[in-house]
C-alpha cells in the first residue's frame, strides 16, 4: 500500500477568504477500493447519497452521523457469516463509498497521481470524515481478512491523524448551521435512514 496519509489545508477561490479546504491524501489502494465499493449501489445506499446531494452543509454533516452511528450500531449486533444480515451492513459501506468518491480530488505531479478527500475545513465536517473512516476501518480490521483487513488498518491510521489533529485544535469552527433533530428528520423523510428514537444518539 503506498504512501502515507497526511491532512492540509487550501485556499479556495470559490470561497469566502475566511473559508478554506481540508484535504486527505488516500493511498492508492484504499481510493480504488471506494471507487469500487460505490459501483452498482444498492436502493437504499444510492437513497441515502441522493439526500447528501442536495443537503446544505450542516445537514451533510449529520447524514455523516447517521452513516456512522448505524453502521457501528450494525456492525456489532449482526452475524458477520450471515449474508442477508450483511446486506444491511453493505447498504452503508456503500453509501459511504459513494461519499468518499464525491470528494475525490485526483492531482498529477509528475507522472504521479494522488488522490485526496476535499472538503470544507471545519471542525463538524472533519469529525464527520473522522467517523465514516472510523466505522469501516473497524468493520475491515475486525471482522474481514486479507486486503480488506489491510485497508481497514489504514482507516485506522486515517482515524487517528484526524483525531490528533481535532484534539490539537488544528480545525477552525465556521458556525455551520447544525438542523435541529425533528428539522433533520423531516429532511430525511423516511424511517428507514433514521428513527426518531435514534436521534439522540448522533450527538450534535
Amino acid at each position: 500500500m503506498q504512501g502515507r496519509p497526511y491532512t492540509e489545508q487550501v485556499a479556495s477561490p470559490n470561497l469566502p477568504k475566511n473559508l478554506s479546504l481540508f484535504r486527505i491524501f488516500l493511498p492508492e489502494e484504499v481510493a480504488n477500493h471506494f471507487r469500487e465499493q460505490a459501483r452498482n449501489p444498492s436502493q437504499i445506499a444510492k437513497e441515502m447519497f441522493d439526500k447528501y446531494l442536495v443537503a446544505s452543509t450542516g445537514y451533510r454533516y449529520c447524514i455523516m452521523k447517521t452513516l456512522f452511528v448505524t453502521y457501528r450500531q450494525l456492525n456489532y449486533v449482526i452475524n458477520h457469516h450471515n449474508e442477508e444480515e450483511m446486506k444491511m451492513i453493505n447498504d452503508f459501506n456503500q453509501a459511504i463509498a459513494l461519499v468518499v468518491t464525491k470528494h475525490m480530488t485526483v492531482i498529477e505531479n509528475n507522472g504521479v497521481t494522488f488522490t485526496y478527500v476535499t472538503d470544507l475545513c471545519d471542525v463538524k465536517i472533519v469529525e464527520g470524515w473522522m467517523g465514516m473512516f472510523d466505522i469501516v476501518g473497524a468493520d475491515y480490521s475486525h471482522f474481514r481478512t486479507g486486503k480488506l483487513k489491510k485497508i481497514g488498518d489504514t482507516l485506522f491510521k486515517l482515524y487517528f491523524l484526524l483525531n490528533m489533529e481535532i484534539q490539537r485544535g488544528k480545525y477552525p469552527d465556521t458556525g455551520l448551521q447544525i438542523p435541529s433533530p425533528e428539522e433533520y428528520h423531516d429532511f430525511m423523510g423516511a424511517e428507514k435512514f433514521l428513527k426518531k428514537e435514534d436521534l439522540d444518539n448522533l450527538d450534535y
